[in-house]
């Protein structure tokens, strides 16, 4: 009968942490087993649970206090119960509910993993971590937000409050189209052998009218093909046929990576520095890479390319000298990666690249073999063999143009000249390139597709508090800030009668310039606090240990960049001398920003390497300057796509140490800053047990 079982001997030798968690696993399985045998006695069992328990089982059921007293009462003792019973408490003591929590919270949606199971793994965890039945629904809930690998569904999570059943029926929705769509679609193939990036076509093109810049159908066929829906290709004798069997090291056929075949074994590559592969089949290499100088500094001449018929050619120089300044754009639908070229006056593609976007069914118009117009490279006395054109509509995030794009025979890279690079607002003269927004804008920007709620407790009686008059000098000011809250769209004036209403109170900074606040006492009794913790900095920190270079953003008026749920806004309404206001955006006073705050925050990048956020500060870090930087810029992206606003003049970029809350991180290790210390050393001693405990409560 035991030949017949699955179950494995139970290892009592491993992880003691979790070795409760295990034993119930391997408990159930034993009754599953017991029951599809249709064992019912008590003998039976204690003699299966020793047998397929295996040796550390056996012992313990031999040794164990009171395992062997078992009271006769009836014609079956309870052999096999008290077996367990004394079991159960040998491993309870092991048990430690912390331990449980962290590896909930660790858990994530893995590469290929079906959502359900996903799900079903955070609620085995769950069950071991004796979190309160209320709030085991709503934990989960945030983990699924947090740990989800679809950036759609996060982003749906994201704008409004969901039960743990509304979560499971939109995200079992989603995965299921998904997997249609892939069904449905097609794979693109990828020439290992060029080196170019994979290339997937996720979008059709729209018709194209000047006044909205979106591509309109042809009136005519593309070039000479009338019945053809796919750009034809330009005439080549192309050297490279496709091959069952690529190598991944040199990109030539025959062989694989690992056989002793390969032309590239310990060859260095000359575009990452990497050992083991040639630079044409380097992965590395289109890395988007951010700047941590400023313009001016380290600039160098890049690859010019002009227009003979351009009488006009500006000598133009980058002013990001550090990486390649490649980022993936989608042209014709076609995720294209592209060197944003200031000093080019017109678009150019590899043949390479052409070939592969046209067997991803690329979107193009007035399709064309060869030029009217001669290409010149840059310190090139001859000019390129330019072999067709093409016209397409090229977009980066949601801004789009129609350019026309030249197809240049022999070509290493794909260019973004500098008309259209200015027409997607991707290239800005004398700005940090990679920046995620510049200066200030109005109204001022919130983050894409996040509302956030600020629960109220209906059964708190609101307060109407008087109109507290400030200094007579400050009322220019207050007018002034008031004036600008209303531009950039942070504040609404309220009309009518208000259920809440909150004081006033202005702060002047040290630049002389005021703050608003408003004293949230009073309606702060009404607003219900998130459950989610703050993080504490031993869990910050201690994520950063072997890390060589660090960078923080500081994001501007962090908690503006947030918007409120419309009944939400009732309870932050102020009284002033023009009347009544409330805040659109989450707002300094109110109880539960901090937690509100940081909650969306560890969604929005979740998922990315290398990244802690605390507040409105997040650090970047990485175990060598490729790392670091892969890290950053997988960060900025992340950004960019929910249009966060960065407050650049605080931001410090590659930096071997930084000081984060009141902490130095360096590549020696993590310590209390200078300042601190000196701080602690100067205060005076302790004179009774009160002041002791202050002190050590300081510290």
């Amino acid at each position: 009968m035991a030949s017949s079982s699955r179950i494995k001997p139970f290892e009592i030798d491993g992880d003691s942490a979790r070795l409760p968690s295990e034993w119930e696993t391997w408990k159930y399985d034993l009754e599953a087993f017991f029951l599809a045998q249709g064992i019912v006695s008590q003998r039976q069992k204690r003699a299966q649970l020793a047998y397929l328990g295996g040796p550390g089982l056996q012992g313990l059921l031999r040794h164990l206090p009171g395992v062997n007293q078992v009271p006769h009462v009836s014609a079956d003792p309870p052999f096999y119960d008290v077996a367990i019973q004394c079991l159960d408490n040998y491993f309870e003591p092991y048990r430690r509910k912390a331990y449980e929590r962290h590896a909930f919270h660790q858990i994530k949606q893995k590469d290929g993993e079906n959502f359900t199971h996903f799900v079903m793994r955070l609620r085995k965890q769950i069950a071991r971590c004796d979190y309160a039945p209320r709030s085991v629904d709503e934990l989960i809930a945030d983990r699924i937000a947090l740990g989800c690998a679809s950036e759609e569904l996060r982003r749906k999570l994201l704008q409004k409050d969901r039960s743990l059943e509304e979560i499971m029926a939109l995200g079992t929705s989603m995965a299921g189209s998904t997997q249609q769509s892939m069904w449905i679609g097609t794979t693109p193939k990828i020439n290992h052998e060029l080196g170019v990036s994979a290339i997937h076509k996720q979008r059709t093109m729209k018709p194209y009218d000047r006044n909205t810049r979106r591509p309109q159908a042809p009136t005519k066929p593309y070039g000479n093909y009338s019945n053809q829906s796919r750009a034809p290709a330009f005439p080549r004798d192309n050297p490279y046929q496709r091959q069952p069997d690529i190598c991944y090291s040199c990109g030539l056929p025959g062989h694989t990576r690992s056989s002793y075949e390969c032309p590239a074994r310990g060859a260095i590559c000359v575009s990452c520095g990497g050992k083991g592969h040639w630079a044409k089949a380097c992965t590395r290499r289109n890395y988007n890479r951010y700047p941590t100088r400023n313009p001016g500094q380290n600039t160098k001449r890049i690859q010019a390319v002009k227009d003979e018929e351009n009488n006009e050619h500006r000598q133009h120089y980058a002013f990001y000298a550090m990486g390649r300044n490649v980022f993936v754009f989608k042209v014709g639908g076609i995720d294209v990666p592209m060197t944003i070229d200031s000093g080019a006056d017109c678009n150019i593609i590899s043949h390479d690249v052409w070939l592969q976007m046209k067997e991803a069914d690329v979107d193009a118009v007035d399709v064309r073999t060869g030029t009217d117009r001669p290409i010149m490279g840059y310190a090139s006395s001859e000019p390129m063999k330019v072999v067709g054109t093409f016209k397409t509509e090229v977009s980066a995030g949601d801004r789009r143009s129609f350019a026309k794009f030249y197809v240049v025979e022999g070509g290493q890279q794909c260019l973004l000249g500098d008309w259209t690079a200015k027409d997607l607002q991707v290239l800005k003269v004398g700005f940090d390139v990679g920046m995620v927004k510049h200066g200030a804008s109005k109204p001022f920007p919130k983050l894409r597709g996040i509302v956030a709620q600020i629960p109220i407790d209906k059964e708190v009686q609101p307060v109407q508090q008087p109109y507290r008059r400030p200094p007579i000098a400050l009322e220019e000011k207050i007018k002034h800030k008031l004036e600008s809250l209303l531009e950039q769209d942070i504040i609404e004036p309220v009309k009518g009668p208000s259920a809440w209403v909150s004081p006033m109170v202005p702060v002047i900074k040290d630049s002389g310039e005021i703050r608003l606040c408003i004293d949230m006492r009073q309606a702060n009794q009404a607003v219900r606090r998130e459950t989610h913790p703050l993080p504490l900095i031993d869990d910050l920190l201690g994520s950063v240990s072997g890390a060589m270079r660090f960078s923080k953003l500081d994001i501007k008026d962090a908690y503006h960049q947030i918007e409120i749920s419309v009944e939400s806004r009732a309870i932050t309404t102020f009284i002033t001398k023009y009347g009544l206001f409330r805040y659109k955006r989450l707002m300094f006073g109110v109880c539960s920003a901090p937690e509100v705050f940081q909650k969306i925050m560890e969604t929005l990048v979740a998922g990315l390497v290398g990244v802690i956020v605390y507040l409105d500060d997040v650090i970047v870090y990485g175990r060598s300057c490729e790392e670091h930087d892969r890290n950053l810029a997988a960060l900025l992206k992340r950004f960019s796509e929910y249009d966060v606003l960065l407050n650049v003049s605080k931001c410090v970029y590659n930096v071997e140490a930084l000081e984060v809350l009141g902490h130095e991180l360096s590549t020696k290790g993590i310590r209390p800053t200078e300042s601190r210390i000196a701080a602690i050393q100067q205060f005076r001693e302790p004179q009774n047990a009160s002041e002791l405990r202050s002190f050590i409560g300081l510290i």
